[in-house]
């Protein structure tokens, strides 16, 4: 569950897939490895960034990317799971 927030993290990361048109906006990624700035944190338990991660600490809460909306696009999440079969929660 400590990584619960780091695929959250990097499913934020939106990407572009090769083959996009000319007139599509370039990939943006949403968590930058240091801080969660852009991001919300609720419910029990809070998360810090460790070693470009993030980690859960102490419950299950909830984090969600509130720095502008997101639409229509395509996202890749990279998640570090810690034992066989851990739930991302994506």
């Amino acid at each position: 569950m400590r990584h619960l927030l780091f695929l959250i993290l990097a499913a934020a990361a939106v990407l572009a897939i090769p083959g996009y048109s000319q007139t599509e906006k370039p990939w943006q990624q949403l968590f930058n490895g240091k801080d969660l700035t852009g991001w919300k944190h609720v419910g029990p338990g809070n998360m810090t960034v460790e070693n470009g991660l993030i980690q859960t600490h102490g419950g299950m809460g909830l984090l969600y990317w509130t720095a502008g909306k997101l639409g229509n696009c395509r996202i890749r999440v990279v998640f570090k799971m810690r034992e066989h079969n851990d739930n991302s929660g994506v």
